[in-house]
């Protein structure tokens, strides 16, 4: 079952913009292909706190901001803590997928979640927290207080509950190897700092389509409303091309560009590596 996002009618989420991509055939026998990520890595640490401007450090909090959430301290975005873990060589190395998120949080400055699908289920709402809401975020059992914070949300029985954030994400649907299907949200901002928002989703998309059995034929979009774009990755059991390596913030990927459809929809067309990321060539979203 396709998985299918919404925002929240809520007007605590103006000023956001999310990024889904959904990838079925998770092939974990593929991890050599995470051998092009630490020199990314050591690129971003060689070029320090300078990697991400302030301005874009700014909005991404601004975008967190709301309520009585402050997005400072053990609360700052998770992108933020992927950068200090880098600059001190900790940056984590978890599992090829769960990596490739990292790696694009990193260089781009948008915190990113990677969710199991078979486990949330494929129903999915983008609201804010609400007053008394927690989750368990590590295996010690800490919680995170979810009040105010922009969540990924699951259907449950008793309604839509927190699963992911830009902070920390829920163990009740963490990545472990094993999984089958996967659902990444990248999270930017309104407005020019958050214009690198699919240049992020390729570069995600890439890495995915370069683990051994993935191929991505056709990318299909939709937007439930203005601000979200999904990238559907499929598996057709044969080996993928290279994955684009993903670059810091501000310079220039490939010639892939990209163009609207329609409000809300964004397509990726072009030539080179990006090319498994474009959608089919009748146009048909």
């Amino acid at each position: 079952m396709k998985a299918r996002a919404r925002f929240d009618d809520d007007s605590g989420l103006e000023g956001i913009r999310v990024g889904m991509i959904e990838a079925e055939g998770l092939d974990w026998n593929a991890a050599g292909a995470a051998d092009c990520f630490p020199a990314i890595i050591a690129e971003a640490r060689a070029r320090g706190e300078g990697l991400i401007s302030p301005a874009r450090k700014a909005a991404v909090r601004g975008m967190l901001r709301h309520g009585s959430y402050k997005p400072a301290g053990r609360a700052k975005p998770s992108s933020e803590y992927l950068l200090q873990a880098a600059l001190e060589g900790d940056f984590p190395a978890v599992n090829y997928f769960v990596d490739a998120v990292n790696v694009v949080s990193l260089i781009t400055g948008y915190p990113i979640s990677i969710i199991d699908l078979d486990k949330s289920g494929a129903e999915l709402l983008l609201r804010r927290g609400r007053a008394g809401e927690t989750y368990v975020f590590n295996a010690g059992g800490q919680a995170i207080d979810l009040t105010d914070l922009l969540c990924v949300c699951r259907a449950a029985p008793e309604g839509f509950v927190p699963t992911a954030n830009p902070v920390r994400d829920s163990m009740a649907t963490k990545l472990f190897p094993g999984a089958s299907r996967a659902a990444a949200f990248i999270y930017a901002p309104a407005g020019a700092e958050g214009a690198g928002l699919e240049e992020a989703c390729r570069s995600l998309c890439g890495y995915l389509a370069g683990a051994a059995a993935f191929q991505i034929p056709m990318t299909r979009l939709h937007a439930h409303r203005e601000g979200m774009a999904l990238f559907k990755v499929g598996r057709l059991g044969r080996t993928g091309e290279r994955p684009p390596a993903a670059r810091p913030e501000g310079s220039h990927a490939d010639s892939t560009t990209l163009r609207a459809a329609q409000p809300g929809i964004v397509r990726a067309t072009g030539s080179g590596a990006l090319t498994a990321c474009a959608a089919a060539s009748s146009g048909r979203p």
